[in-house]
């Protein structure tokens, strides 16, 4: 591995092994230079943007631990404890679509 770069419409990585060849300007939807230099970019940045999510994934899942303790501590209030709970689903659910999405395809 090593990092990513772009040079024209080939990504590299650790500057030797092409990774891949973005389609040119002359694709099918007239998009032109200006979609081939954004898909490119894009992919260049794919391994700073897989660790990146990867660590918000982490970050969901604390604040999730967090709103439930919170949601123990406030059962003598219905409401606020019904709150964290939901807070602490929505922190889950969102963890694992990223992780869903992070996940090789087979």
């Amino acid at each position: 591995s090593g990092p990513w770069s772009c040079e024209g419409r080939r990504i590299y990585v650790s500057g030797e092994w092409t990774i891949a060849i973005i389609p040119g300007p002359e694709d099918q939807e007239g998009r032109g230079v200006f979609r081939w230099l954004a898909n490119a970019r894009l992919i260049q940045r794919a391994p700073e943007m897989f660790d990146k999510l990867t660590k918000v994934a982490e970050w969901l899942d604390r604040l999730a631990a967090g709103a439930e303790r919170s949601a123990k501590t406030s059962e003598r209030f219905p409401s606020l404890h019904d709150a964290n709970l939901a807070d602490a689903k929505n922190y889950r659910e969102t963890a694992a679509d990223i992780r869903t999405v992070l996940k090789p395809r087979t």
